[in-house]
């Protein structure tokens, strides 16, 4: 068979399509680089005889040609190939398509057709291929925008013209060679988000999909594709995460002759669209390859966001240190309150104030208030201008809290512009928090929102934005009548918005929220600069949400907050010096917690963790991410950030439930230069006394009890080791070649049989941070 061979190449990975005599469109070979002057032809399925029952294309007697055995980049049914289709018609003739390559080529951006949909920026090539459907005559097109550096493409399908009823039409359709894959995906609710599946792939249909509306904390968008042997370190796999904030489908299928069909794209179970000669354009899927494991992957996708899909004014500008009210006074406040906060956060360090929800008027409870912009004057009698000038006054800057996407019952909208609200005509709509939706795909919504929030942003010197959306959609209704294309219609009246304002207020940092992660998602960073992972601020907890979202997202696009202990919402009682690691391993760093209610001791290590925390904020958000194997430690994880000089990293080591006889503890193998020497150090150690409860009548005077006043107020003003005079530093000087072997071996862990300069004061869920430095 006749072949015409197109051969798209990252730095470090292959992309080989064909078009072969029918005019199909092949994918021969995706992974690692081949050479450049390879004979393509030894990638083509050598299909020489039928089996049985298989449906032969041409219906020539003794052909062999079936589209069932070929590996394609248009999935179709109708024509003999039997495995889901990635695009699916309705039209005059019934449901067959048989897409055909008319042209193909090479282009520039101008020819790149755009909506309100996100489209990575910084391609490096963008190659096209139309292809007309044999029976309908509907035209389409596959666009390819390859980033050589990040090894990435992006691809979607576009529907170019033509009749009928559109019912599918996935961004991606890879067909590969299985090579024992396990499958990697995410599960989760609210507060509770980002659990980690990964399944052997067995014949069948492996699915995860959304249809709550947003991208959903049920399910993120990414999925990886693994070699049942492929680790941390080494290993192949295939990572596709999709550029989309509404309701999704990713499937792997695994066919009978052991072949693998990876699809990705919005979810098609309520999604139709009647074409009507105007192009019908999906969101991109950003599709990597890497034989390095899933750190190769990680990387390459971080490398992506950092530089393809997060606006460059804060791909990698370090994020202020901020105080969100919201967990030291909920809806609780007054002016005279955030003032006093923000005076005792500009003493230990903290460099942005964000005041949360309850600004505005008639929002004393969550059961009213959302679409109002006006302020509440007898809670803020000078304004918001009245705090951000007091910010400003302090040396700090102000941000605020908005939820435009929602509207409560008390708002006028309700009875002057019911229209505008998602409901279904004569149907009570059901409610989410007490609220409603506002019907984005409306223009005089989307012009309703930007005015007010503009209106907001202009009144006062306000420096980030938090964009809150804090329910799931239901009673969906399009008064145009569009209903299968409503979440569709809804995600790119969204992107919309945010395109306005963020190109109205370039300056300032947005961050997303959607009660936490219930839209963390390639398409929302594609206009916000990080987003808040999860309305649940446990330390630990996020360990496993970060880690888990490392996968795909870099940490500099994340929010984590030191919280107050016991923690709001998991009651867990960690340490200061805990929950400042675990959360400054992210972008988005901060304290939501009542800084007026902080000890003595507290407040001193705040103003000393924070200024470390400046000093090496740089690395979280240009490091390069490894997650990192602890030999034989049983319940820890560690992952790290290193420079791209190789001059300084951040890593951390979090414990699970700890042992009364924990093992020696190496530090984990790095990728550090070798003939180099570094300082590997933690923070000095503070442990509470009471942490050592009533073993303190072992060294206490009879008179004082372990758990009386006294230990109260030592607590509040000194740490164990300051009180006994034993320093806990751990320091070490070792070479470049020592770390890249995990030759380090740190201090043993408490195990109840004494205290030394040298005893880690592990508990159940703490953590350490170590920071390394190139030692001059």
């Amino acid at each position: 068979m006749e072949y015409k061979y197109i051969h798209l190449k990252t730095n470090d990975t292959s992309y080989v399509l064909a078009i072969n005599k029918y005019g199909h469109l092949e994918n021969l070979y995706y992974g690692a680089k081949l050479a450049l002057n390879e004979d393509l032809s030894i990638l083509v399925n050598k299909q020489t005889n039928m089996q049985g029952t298989t449906t032969v294309y041409s219906g020539e007697p003794h052909d062999t040609y079936s589209l069932d055995f070929v590996n394609l980049e248009l999935g179709t049914i109708g024509k003999g190939d039997y495995r889901r289709p990635s695009i699916l018609l309705e039209h005059e003739l019934g449901f067959a398509s048989d897409f055909v390559v008319k042209k193909h080529g090479f282009a520039g951006r101008e020819v790149l057709l755009v909506n309100d949909l996100p489209i990575p920026h910084g391609y490096d090539e963008y190659f096209y291929v139309i292809l007309e459907d044999n029976i309908s005559k509907v035209k389409v097109q596959l666009d390819y925008l390859i980033f050589k550096r990040a090894n990435v493409i992006a691809r979607r399908l576009v529907v170019l013209s033509g009749k009928g009823k559109l019912t599918k039409a996935a961004s991606l359709n890879l067909d590969l060679n299985n090579d024992h894959f396990d499958v990697f995906s995410t599960y989760g609710t609210w507060a509770n988000e980002v659990h980690a599946s990964r399944n052997k792939l067995v014949p069948g249909l492996f699915e995860v999909a959304t249809s709550v509306g947003p991208s959903s904390n049920r399910h993120n968008p990414f999925i990886l594709l693994l070699n049942e042997k492929t680790d941390l370190h080494k290993g192949i796999g295939y990572g596709v995460n999709l550029i989309y904030s509404g309701p999704f489908k990713a499937s792997v299928e695994l066919t009978f002759d052991n072949r693998v069909r990876l699809q990705h794209g919005i979810n098609d179970e309520t999604f139709s669209k009647e074409l009507d000669g105007k192009p019908f354009i999906t969101p991109f899927a950003a599709l990597t390859f890497s034989d390095k494991g899933e750190n190769g992957l990680s990387q390459n996708f971080h490398r992506f966001v950092i530089d393809h899909v997060v606006r460059y004014e804060y791909a990698r500008k370090p994020r202020p240190i901020l105080l969100n009210n919201w967990e030291a006074t909920y809806l609780t406040f007054d002016e005279a309150k955030i003032k006093k906060l923000m005076r005792e956060a500009s003493k230990l360090g903290i460099e942005l104030m964000v005041l949360d929800d309850g600004w505005f008027i008639n929002r004393d409870d969550d059961f009213g208030g959302l679409g109002n912009y006006e302020v509440n004057k007898k809670k803020l009698p000078r304004g918001l201008k009245g705090l951000s000038d007091y910010a400003t006054k302090l040396g700090m800057s102000f941000g605020l809290w908005f939820e435009p996407e929602m509207v409560s019952a008390d708002h006028p909208i309700f009875t002057e512009h019911p229209e505008w609200v998602v409901k279904i005509p004569g149907v009570k709509p059901s409610t989410g928090r007490h609220q409603y939706s506002l019907n984005l795909t409306l223009k005089e919504v989307q012009d309703y929102i930007v005015e007010n929030v503009s209106k907001v942003l202009k009144s006062a010197d306000i420096k980030y934005v938090k964009w809150d959306y804090n329910r799931n959609l239901s009673d969906y209704y399009s008064p145009s009548g569009e209903y299968g294309t409503f979440f569709y219609d809804y995600t790119l009246g969204l992107y919309a918005i945010m395109q306005r304002l963020t190109k109205e207020f370039p300056t300032i940092l947005w961050e997303g929220c959607a009660s936490g992660g219930n839209r963390f998602d390639l398409g929302i960073l594609s206009f916000f600069d990080q987003i808040w992972v999860s309305d649940c601020s446990d330390a630990y907890e996020r360990i496993r949400m970060h880690t888990n979202l490392a996968k795909a997202y870099p940490l500099s696009v994340m929010s984590g907050h030191v919280s107050a202990a016991p923690n709001h919402q998991l009651l867990r009682d960690l340490p200061l010096q805990t929950r400042f690691n675990n959360a400054f391993m992210s972008g988005g760093f901060g304290y939501e917690l009542d800084v007026n209610n902080l000890t003595p001791k507290d407040k001193k290590e705040i103003k000393a963790y924070n200024e470390i925390a400046k000093a090496f904020r740089s690395v979280i958000m240009d490091g390069k991410y490894y997650e990192l194997t602890l030999s034989s430690a049983k319940d820890k994880k560690a992952y790290a950030l290193l420079s791209e000089a190789s001059d300084n990293a951040l890593l951390l080591i979090s414990s699970g439930i700890h042992s009364p006889m924990p093992e020696v503890l190496k530090f984990p193998s790095i990728p550090v230069k070798q003939d180099l020497t570094y300082e590997v150090f933690a923070l000095p150690q503070s442990t509470d006394i009471s942490t050592f409860g009533s073993l303190l009548n072992m060294v206490l005077p009879k008179f004082i009890k372990h758990d009386g006043a006294v230990i109260k107020y030592l607590d509040k003003r000194s740490s164990a080791e300051e009180l006994v005079k034993v320093e806990v530093i751990e320091r070490y000087t070792v070479s470049g070649k020592a770390l890249r072997a995990g030759a380090l071996t740190l201090y043993p862990e408490w195990t109840a049989s004494g205290f030394s300069s040298t005893t880690r004061m592990t508990r159940d869920f703490t953590s350490v941070l170590y920071f390394i430095t190139k030692k001059d």
